[in-house]
């Protein structure tokens, strides 16, 4: 019946318009009717809409943005019950209209095809069409997957707007803020009670936000937010799950005390290289293999990856690199471009996972990497920072398609036997901090640290070069919005880092904020096996890992990635032997 009266209205328009001359579908208005309506997703009902033109087959998604598809308009006259801001589409604005559809986008058979349409599908003179009243407040469901920093996984989230600038923090209550959330939209993936807010009640929302608080890098910004801070019809939102840990990536992650001896499943190998072509049909090619791994390897779980573009030391004016192993020069912006196609790559070839539980998309994390070789100083670490911003500007801008699948962090292979003595190199770390929110994962070496497990370390002993644990640990973790997937290519190494977590989880235990404590925060590991120099499988490098960080309760965690380097000239057959993945 509903499909038949849109019908019979789009009949009568259309002949009233040829009668009288119809003015452009850009330039129609729309007309309000009392007739009842009723969301079932929310409770919410409306006792009037407003008819207005649309185009035939207008997509519809679950919130205002372009993120979840659940739905499709095929009537060309429809009923909208609100309007919401959101995301700006390809109409030039961020308006977008609630409705119920005429066809519901697999998976979401039981939101009954009501979602948001964006502006641009509808035949307006302006936007927000006078009469159609703003949208209450609501959360809306998003098949996003997020991996939280202590590696808990959750395989939705969900939106809603909140205040710009609002603190969050370390658990349902104010007593210890952890970052900041700068964007209106959030996400969120589950709620806590805790302490009671301003808002009058005691719900507080987990996200990931914006800005950390210095000292609290570990975190990556993740936090609760009180509920007085976002725009929700009630609290707890009626379908967003209580905080309970959430779900686990492969082998989950081990309790704070837990030692056990049953190595937990290694999540699957990412491909990462030291750049020797800026070729950048390459990189795409990188980035297409990588998003079929990633959907191939989405079995029990939505498969994520964290890769590294090694580009080498960077010249002395900061403006570009020299590549690995090579005297070739190439600019920033050259290097911008190869990361960008790269992501362009994942995003084309990357594919949805689980469709019978809605739209759940891999992800790549790409770390832009340089070391701390040929020029170290402030004003290369600034220089870096403009790299990644650039990039993740670029990205951002491309939110509803490559930005979707893709983000970018810094990355840098400090080794204490390159060239950068440790001041140098702590200077660079520091500028880079100062001039992104972006994080920074040290992907490089601990040469000449203590290698036995016996080692007393309340005590910061010395290292290679005149570096020492806590140089390392501070680049690592201590600076704020830093990480470290150090290389395990022999047996020594992943002691050497073990170490250096719990010399920090002992010297800076005083006043720790983190609930997980001051180890280093570590995202993964990787190894030399593919380039065929390395003793370490990647399998071997990423179970000492997890083996070495389980020896004492305060280190314990599962790295959640496992990454694996080689050279671009391997794969070009320019350098012997090929890729060697394992």
């Amino acid at each position: 019946m509903k499909r038949f009266l849109r019908l019979l209205l789009a009949l009568v328009m259309l002949t009233a318009g040829l009668l009288a001359g119809a003015a452009p579908a850009s330039a129609a208005s729309c007309s309000q009717r009392s007739e009842s309506h009723t969301d079932p997703n929310t409770g919410q009902s409306w006792s009037s809409v407003s008819y207005c033109g649309n185009d035939s087959g207008a997509p519809l998604y679950a919130g205002a943005n372009n993120s979840t598809l659940v739905g499709w308009m095929d009537s060309t006259n429809s009923w909208f019950s609100c309007y919401r801001h959101g995301q700006q589409h390809a109409g030039g604005n961020d308006v977008w209209y609630y409705t119920q559809g005429d066809r519901s986008a697999s998976g979401w058979q039981g939101r009954q095809a009501w979602g948001f349409m964006p502006a641009v599908n509808l035949w307006t003179s302006t936007d927000p069409s006078p009469g159609v009243p703003p949208c209450a407040p609501d959360m809306w469901q998003s098949n996003e997957s997020q991996t939280d920093y202590a590696g808990q996984y959750w395989p939705a989230d969900w939106y809603s707007h909140s205040r710009a600038g609002a603190a969050l923090y370390a658990g349902p209550d104010a007593s210890t803020t952890v970052g900041y959330m700068d964007s209106t939209t959030s996400w969120f993936v589950c709620y806590a009670h805790g302490a009671q807010h301003a808002g009058g009640n005691d719900v507080w929302y987990y996200t990931q936000g914006d800005r950390v608080v210095g000292g609290q890098g570990s975190r990556r910004a993740w936090g609760y937010m009180p509920a007085v801070d976002v725009s929700t019809r009630q609290d707890p939102y009626d379908s967003i799950p209580a905080c309970s840990g959430g779900s686990t990536p492969p082998g989950g992650t081990i309790p704070v005390g837990d030692t056990t001896t049953t190595t937990p499943p290694k999540p699957a190998t990412d491909r990462s290289f030291y750049v020797q072509s800026m070729d950048n049909a390459m990189a795409d090619g990188f980035g297409c293999t990588q998003a079929n791994l990633d959907v191939a390897n989405s079995v029990n779980y939505v498969k994520s990856s964290y890769v590294i573009f090694a580009f080498g030391g960077q010249t002395s004016n900061g403006s570009g690199t020299q590549l690995p192993g090579l005297s070739t020069i190439v600019s920033n912006s050259a290097i911008e471009s190869y990361v960008e196609a790269y992501a362009t790559g994942y995003h084309r070839c990357v594919r949805p996972v689980f469709p019978d539980h809605g739209t759940h998309y891999p992800f790549v994390n790409i770390g832009i990497g340089t070391n701390n070789d040929i020029t170290v100083t402030a004003a290369t670490g600034r220089a870096w920072a403009g790299v990644v911003n650039d990039v993740d500007n670029w990205l951002r801008a491309r939110s509803g398609d490559i930005g979707s699948t893709a983000q970018v962090d810094g990355a840098n292979d400090m080794e204490p036997g390159f060239s950068g003595s440790i001041a140098a190199t702590r200077a660079w770390v520091q500028a880079f901090h100062d001039s992104t929110y972006r994080l920074l994962t040290n992907f490089g070496s601990a040469d000449g640290c203590p290698v036995s497990m016996s080692t007393d370390t309340r005590v910061n002993h010395a290292c290679n070069n005149g570096w020492s644990m806590e140089d390392i640990y501070w680049i690592s973790q201590g600076v704020g919005r830093a990480s470290a997937e150090p290389e395990i290519y022999n047996s020594d190494q992943p002691k050497q880092w073990a170490l250096i977590s719990r010399y920090g989880a002992t010297a800076h235990a005083s006043g720790c904020p983190y609930v997980s404590g001051c180890g280093i925060p570590y995202i993964g590991v990787w190894d030399h096996h593919a380039t065929g120099d390395g003793t370490n499988t990647a399998t071997t490098a990423w179970n000492l890992m997890w083996q070495y960080l389980g020896q004492d309760s305060r280190t314990a965690m599962v790295p959640a990635f496992s990454m694996e380097i080689c050279y671009t000239s391997q794969v070009t057959g320019a350098r012997s032997p090929s890729c060697q993945w394992s």
